[in-house]
């Protein structure tokens, strides 16, 4: 609709009609986006200054697209994987960043000690993310707990506790492929995992250095 804008990461444009028009601006605390979040100093806003505007967007590597709802900022907000997050509609949404102070899932998982944290104060937002490969949503009951690859998560709802827990024997850890921890979410709250992770798929494509 007119007047409509979109976020998104710079270079997330594929196609877009005339009447739209591209600003790039600063969110603010490029030092906190370009070396903790992974993500540019910049963002760009689409706005279509017509009437039946469009605008496709891709992400930056081979994956699909990710749209969720987002709640009312009262209402908790989403934690989403470093480079996750690739496009929000709505002038209120925050990409902010959220703090793991546990020194066992900072240094033993894959998310780090920092990652993306959106929320919408109006609950009229929507953030886009980027995943690869196959996507599951889980929604988590109250006290349900299911474990997962850490490079498979995508985003999960504040309300989902996070910790590790070992998988398997010590053979298992060392030989298995599937390393030492997993991680333990217990609901209740949404998580969204991913089959090929970037990670993944950089290993995958990587030239091979047997002999």
């Amino acid at each position: 609709m007119g007047g409509e804008t979109i976020h998104t990461e710079p270079g997330a444009m594929m196609h877009m009609s005339n009447d739209v028009g591209a600003s790039l601006y600063c969110p603010g605390n490029c030092c906190m986006r370009w070396c903790c979040l992974g993500a540019g100093c910049c963002m760009t806003s689409y706005t279509n200054n017509g009437q039946d505007g469009y605008i496709g967007l891709t992400p930056l590597f081979p994956a699909k697209i990710i749209a969720e709802k987002l709640p009312k900022e009262a209402d908790g907000h989403w934690i989403v994987k470093k480079r996750g997050y690739m496009a929000s509609h709505g002038n209120d949404v925050k990409v902010e960043a959220s703090w793991d102070c546990c020194s066992t899932t900072c240094c033993c998982g894959a998310l780090g000690c920092v990652r993306q944290k959106l929320s919408s104060p109006s609950g009229e937002g929507t953030m886009f993310l980027n995943a690869g490969g196959t996507i599951m949503k889980k929604v988590l009951a109250d006290g349900e707990v299911i474990l997962i690859d850490h490079n498979s998560i995508v985003a999960f709802k504040d309300t989902v506790d996070y910790k590790l827990q070992m998988i398997g024997n010590c053979m298992m850890c060392c030989c298995g492929g599937d390393g030492m921890c997993g991680a333990k979410m217990t609901g209740p709250g949404e998580v969204y995992m991913q089959s090929m992770s970037f990670e993944k798929f950089v290993k995958s494509v990587a030239p091979s250095q047997a002999q």
